[in-house]
Order: C-alpha cells, then structure tokens, then sequence
C-alpha cells in the first residue's frame, strides 16, 4: 500500500511540475516578447564589429582577386529597416585604380563596390557603407572582396605589392523593428533562446516552490 501512494505522489508532483512549467512559459512568453520588443524598440538596432563576429585579426586579402568573410544573424523577432557598414581599410600604393576595388557584398550580392584611388593608398581609410535591408535575411554572411591589379601587361597573380588589409573594428550598423511572435508553445524554444542570436542566454525559471537540489539538477 504505502509503495503504491508513494509511486501516486511521485506521478502527481512530475504532473504538477509539468503543469507549473507551462503556466510559467505562458507568463513567461508574454512578458518576455513585450520586454524584448520595448528594449529593441529603445534601442533600435544595434552594433558589431568585425572582432565580435569572430575576427580576432585584421583580414589580409593578397593576390588579384581574394575574399573574406564574417557570419551574422537577425532574431526571429526582429525586421531589419536599415543597415551599415563603416569600413576600416587600406590598400598597396603599387595598385592600379582604374582596376583595383574592393567590393562588400552581403548573401553574395554586391552591396558596394569601392575603388581604390592612389591618393588613399597606404593610408588607413573609413567609408560608410549603406546596406539595402532587403539583402538581409535571418542567416547572413558578409564578404569582402578585393581584386587588385599592378600593371597592364603580364603580371604575378600573387606578387607581394597586391593587398589590401581590413582592420577588425570595421563595424556593422542594423537596424531594426521588433515585432511580437505569437503566444504559441509550438515555436519553443522561441522567444527564450533563438539559435539565430549569438549572445549569452539569459533565461529566467520559475518554481512553484523553494526546490531541493534533486529538482534543480
């Protein structure tokens, strides 16, 4: 008898606990998409440099024609209405301008293309860069390509005076709107973790009562 009450309570308190989880997510789920929405909605955007996507040095493009690149990602419950990117640069003097750029492309469509003109070469460069918000999506990845030539006629493709150097404090600018997802359990783990936001997760948890260390484990 007592083993078959036992087993009944134990029955009952995963129900209760099952039970209190959803009723936390439900309050959770509201609060927490009205919070994120009235910070972004503060913020209106926000900023990374290439350094926080992971560059930990200046990416080194040599050769005629070399590309780099950065991911990087939009939550689900964020629209992007703008973006930017103020470029940190510079280049060989030994380049010819008339054939010598660099082009910023987002998802492999070209979204600028600079020249390199010889008055800037050799000195560090900053341009602004305005990004169509319809290039970006939920998964992106930024390039930056250089192609760069030194003389007319027949030439090395991998000659050392073919460079151009981008600095990782280049800084990415979006903007965004938030919108509310839906009051929906089939999206979990949304809103409380999105796989398509690389910060830390900070997720709060309710209990019902003061939990014993077996619960918290």
């Amino acid at each position: 008898m007592t083993k078959r009450y036992f087993i009944g309570a134990e029955r009952f308190a995963v129900r209760r606990s099952w039970a209190l989880l959803a009723c936390a997510l439900s309050v959770l789920s509201t609060g927490g998409v009205a919070t994120a929405a009235e910070t972004a909605a503060a913020n209106n955007g926000y900023s990374v440099t290439l350094k926080q996507l992971g560059r930990n040095y200046p990416m080194s493009l040599r050769g005629v024609d070399a590309t780099d690149s950065v991911n990087f990602n939009v939550r689900a419950d964020q629209v992007v209405t703008g973006a930017s990117l103020t470029l940190s640069y510079s280049y060989s003097p030994a380049l010819l301008a008339d054939l010598s750029q660099i082009n910023v492309m987002i998802n492999d469509e070209v979204a600028a293309t600079l020249p390199l003109p010889k008055e800037g070469a050799g000195k560090p460069q900053v341009q602004v860069i305005e990004i169509p918000p319809q290039m970006i999506t939920e998964f992106n990845r930024l390039n930056l390509q250089f192609i760069g030539h030194y003389t007319m006629s027949c030439e090395d493709p991998k000659h050392s005076s073919l460079w151009a150097r981008i600095n990782n404090d280049t800084r990415l600018d979006i903007r965004v709107t938030p919108f509310a997802l839906p009051n929906d359990l089939a999206i979990l783990p949304l809103p409380f973790f999105d796989r398509r936001d690389d910060r830390d997760v900070n997720l709060p948890v309710v209990m019902g009562a003061a939990p014993d260390n077996a619960t918290l484990e």
